[in-house]
C-alpha cells in the first residue's frame, strides 16, 4: 500500500497526504469517512474501508447510503450502491516533465495564474491524444485553438513532436512555434530583417545570438585577414566594431606606410574566426565583444 494517498470529496482532489497527515487532518474534522481515497488518483475507493486512517475512538456520523453491506449480502444488493460520480483528472506537460492527476478546478486555477500556458499540452482519460491547453473549453477566457499533438499517454510524453515545437534560440529550451517570447528564460522572440540568416535577437539585449544558418568561421576571417579589414565583424553582426577596425587599420596604414597591415590584418581575420566560431557554437556574443 502507497504511503502517498489523494482524497476527493464531491469532484474536489487533495494530495497527496501521508497516513500521519490524514490522521491529523481528521481530527480537525477536515477528512472523514464520507472521503474517497486513491494512490494515484485515478482509482478511488471509500475512507471507510481505512479505519487505520482515522484517530482511534473516533466515529463519524456515516450516511447509511456509503455503509458498505457484509460479506452476506446478495451481489444484487452491493450492485445496488450508488458509485460516485466519475471526476475527470487531468495531466499537463512542462519542461520536458509530466504533472498530475489534478482536477479541472486546479487546473482551471494553473491557467488563471499564468503557470499554464495555451500552448502547454493536457491530457485526461478518455482522450486519445494530448491536446493544446487553450482547446479545453472554459479554461481561457480567450485564447488561440492549438491543433493536438498525435499519439501520447499521460507516461510518455512522446507527443511533442519537433514540427510543433522549436528550440529558443537563447536558452535552447522548447517553445511553440508562434511564441513571440520564452516561457523559460523570458527573452522577447522579434525577428530581425526578415529574411536574413541572424535568425531572433532579444530587444535591447546589446547580444548577438546564434542562428540556423551560422557563417563559416573561415570565410569570415578571410574576409577580415585578406580583404577589407572589419568585413569579417560586419557580416557578422558587430558593425559598429567592423568599421571601427576598418577606419584604425587605414589610419595606422597612413602613419606606417601601409607596413601595419601585417599586423592589423591578421589579427581582425583572427578576431572574425573566433567570433564566428563561438556563434556557430551555440553561444552569443557582444555587439563590441572579442576573440
Amino acid at each position: 500500500m502507497s504511503d502517498q494517498l489523494f482524497i476527493r470529496l464531491r469532484g474536489r482532489v487533495q494530495g497527496p497526504f501521508t497516513p500521519d497527515q490524514l490522521q491529523s487532518l481528521a481530527k480537525r474534522g477536515q477528512f472523514s469517512r464520507t472521503h474517497e481515497i486513491s494512490t494515484d488518483g485515478v482509482s478511488w475507493s471509500r475512507a471507510i474501508n481505512r479505519p487505520d486512517l482515522f484517530p482511534t475512538g473516533r466515529v463519524d456520523l456515516v450516511p447509511a447510503e456509503l455503509v458498505l453491506p457484509d460479506t452476506s449480502s446478495s451481489p444484487e444488493s452491493q450492485a445496488a450502491i450508488a458509485a460516485p460520480p466519475p471526476v475527470d483528472v487531468w495531466y499537463y506537460h512542462q519542461l520536458g516533465k509530466n504533472h498530475g492527476p489534478v482536477d479541472i478546478n486546479h487546473l482551471q486555477h494553473l491557467a488563471t495564474s499564468g503557470q499554464i500556458l495555451p500552448e502547454d499540452m493536457v491530457w485526461k482519460e478518455g482522450l486519445p491524444d494530448w491536446i493544446a491547453a487553450g482547446r479545453v473549453p472554459g479554461l481561457f477566457s480567450a485564447s488561440a485553438a492549438a491543433p493536438p499533438v498525435p499519439g501520447a499517454s499521460p507516461l510518455t510524453g512522446h507527443a511533442f513532436e519537433s514540427h510543433q515545437m522549436r528550440s529558443c534560440p537563447f536558452c535552447a529550451e522548447q517553445i511553440a512555434v508562434s511564441a513571440i517570447k520564452c516561457k523559460h528564460c523570458g527573452s522577447m522572440l522579434i525577428p530581425i530583417q526578415q529574411g536574413n540568416n541572424r535568425g531572433f535577437e532579444a530587444a535591447s539585449s546589446g547580444l548577438i545570438h546564434p542562428s540556423n544558418s551560422p557563417k563559416d568561421p573561415l570565410l569570415m576571417a578571410l574576409l577580415s585577414g585578406c580583404c577589407i579589414a572589419g568585413l569579417g565583424q560586419i557580416a557578422l553582426g558587430q558593425t559598429m566594431k567592423g568599421v571601427m577596425i576598418l577606419v584604425a587599420s587605414m589610419l595606422l596604414g597612413a602613419v606606417t606606410a601601409g607596413t601595419s597591415i601585417l599586423v592589423t590584418w591578421p589579427v581582425g581575420g583572427l578576431d572574425a574566426y573566433l567570433i564566428a566560431r563561438k556563434l556557430k557554437d551555440g553561444n552569443s556574443v557582444g555587439l563590441w565583444e572579442c576573440f
